[in-house]
């Protein structure tokens, strides 16, 4: 819920193996991880562009690709029961909706 999808392009090809390219530094994947996941998805050759300091996470939710991301709203109920500055930190919260 409220996660934009994973700024990472991942394309199959036939031959040539995995191969990882980056526009910024890295500190949650390197090639060896990269392909350690691909194998437990029996995918031996790809293209993998990372655009940001992705999370093995991320790159799972791309392989997969079965992900929905999901904006979503927060109902706040018995609003009458809560205090005046109570009511003004909920307000700062994005998506929010008393009730």
């Amino acid at each position: 819920l409220n996660k934009e999808p994973p700024n990472l392009t991942f394309r199959k090809k036939d031959k040539g193996g995995i191969s990882l390219t980056s526009t910024v530094a890295t500190s949650h994947l390197d090639l060896e991880t990269v392909k350690a996941i691909c194998g437990e998805y029996r995918i031996h050759n790809a293209d993998i562009s990372l655009r940001y300091d992705a999370t093995v996470d991320d790159l799972i939710d791309v392989i997969e690709g079965s992900r929905i991301y999901t904006p979503c709203i927060y109902v706040v109920n018995k609003i009458d029961q809560i205090t005046v500055e109570e009511l003004e930190i909920l307000d700062k919260l994005p998506h929010y909706c008393p009730v």
